[in-house]
């Protein structure tokens, strides 16, 4: 994510929780709130993680609780180079799918859909909690572009000019979930970045528009003919194209990966103890998955340092002075009087 948080098991009166810590120095506290008034407004959905009635702050960090996931996240199940056998995958993508069509009902945009922002209430999918609206907003809203792009990160955003703005729209995560889709599926990215420099997205973009004269790029050959026609569309470089991720539930019976690509895939019961470790690894031929892992991992740590230098030049112009206030009390106000005027 854009800030450096940690969660914590605690218990209040028999009832497991987690408690999410945002570091104060990288964050506003009115974007604290706003990440906590949207997981409150969204709680009702089976499929996000319910926030509860429950934030104070330390000296360091403001603080929210929600629910306990106590199978981590889908990142943690994956494999490097193999992924997250097919089964458990559909289980996952059907309430993601949900998740992200109950957020576009509020008029709320997610825009930071990976592996990581998704919590697993068992290791075989069967219950997923989507969650960290830490960059979520509201549809049509005008947003600028990120210190550093992802591979999850949709084409359109990636070639803003740092001035630049566009309206956010449900694409932006129908993107992003077909890429996750194509990681979870693979155990690799499909590219670095989405621009036409990255030799990975020049290829499928190529692919993408004349299927008929360009050959399918070597690392999409996993897929069945259903699962290529599904990714197309969540993957369609045009945003007004683009399919929604309701479109996932038409394939959802049919297979996805190649039947020699399954084989590969280890049973579930040795995905328990797969840990988050380092990713990155030696040089191989295309497609270079080690060094899509190890690139990415870069990133986001450069995000974090970048937004980081950003806010402590907000916090050296006295900005945060405005902010000085309890915050127990600030939420309450904050729920009253504009919860029900922006949903």
């Amino acid at each position: 994510t854009q800030r450096q948080n940690k969660k914590q098991l605690i218990e209040e009166r028999r009832t497991p929780m987690a408690l999410k810590f945002v570091h104060k120095k990288d964050t506003e506290l009115q974007d604290f709130l706003s990440e906590y008034c949207i997981a409150l407004t969204l709680r009702a959905h089976p499929c996000i993680a319910t926030a509860l009635g429950i934030a104070f702050q330390t000296p360091q960090h403001y603080v929210f609780a929600q629910e306990l996931a106590l199978a981590r996240d889908l990142f943690s199940l994956m494999v490097p180079k193999v992924g997250i056998p097919e089964q458990q995958i559909k289980r996952c993508t059907l309430q993601l799918a949900s998740a992200l069509e109950y957020m576009e009902s509020k008029g709320l945009i997610h825009r930071d859909v990976k592996p990581e922002n998704v919590l697993l209430c068992d290791p075989e999918c069967r219950r997923i909690k989507l969650t960290d609206f830490g960059l979520s907003c509201l549809r049509g809203q005008a947003i600028k572009a990120l210190p550093e792009s992802l591979p999850y990160t949709a084409p359109e955003m990636c070639v803003l000019g740092p001035k630049a703005h566009l309206e956010a729209q449900p694409s932006l995560d129908t993107w992003a979930l077909g890429v996750l889709l194509f990681c979870v599926l693979t155990g690799y990215f499909p590219w670095l970045t989405a621009v036409p420099s990255d030799q990975y997205y020049r290829s499928f973009v190529s692919w993408h528009r004349s299927p008929r004269f360009v050959s399918l790029p070597a690392h999409w050959e996993h897929f069945t003919p259903q699962a290529l026609e599904m990714l197309k569309g969540l993957l369609t470089p045009n945003p007004a194209l683009r399919s929604p991720a309701k479109v996932i539930m038409n394939y959802i019976k049919t297979p996805w990966l190649l039947p020699e690509i399954k084989s590969r895939v280890r049973p579930s019961r040795e995905l328990l103890g797969t840990t988050r470790r380092s990713l990155k690894g030696p040089k191989i031929p295309s497609p270079n998955e080690d060094i899509l892992f190890g690139k990415n991992q870069s990133i986001q740590r450069n995000r974090q340092k970048m937004t980081g230098k950003q806010n402590k030049l907000l916090t050296e112009q006295g900005k945060r002075n405005r902010f000085k206030e309890n915050l127990c009390e600030l939420i309450l106000e904050v729920l009253l009087s504009n919860l029900l005027s922006l949903f």
